[in-house]
């Protein structure tokens, strides 16, 4: 399984800035169907027979690692 995380910052004030360009990627490649989670939306996916989980944070950029460490320990449960 491969992870992909696109980084962005939380708020209407981020939106549409280069501050969510991640957002804007993961969004693009995947289009819609999230799940979501306390810090943290998901989406698992196939991309050429590998499977793929894509995260977005809901937490601000220097934050995200945080996300992404519950991603992780959700995923093990």
């Amino acid at each position: 399984m491969h992870l992909i995380v696109g980084l962005g910052n939380p708020g209407e004030e981020y939106r549409e800035t280069r501050h969510n360009l991640g957002f804007w990627v993961l969004d693009m490649l995947y289009g819609g169907g999230w799940k979501e989670a306390e810090l943290y939306r998901y989406a698992e996916w196939m991309l050429e027979g590998v499977p793929v989980v894509l995260i977005e944070p809901l937490t601000y950029m220097n934050r995200s690692g945080l996300a992404c460490l519950l991603y992780t320990s959700d995923a093990a449960d």
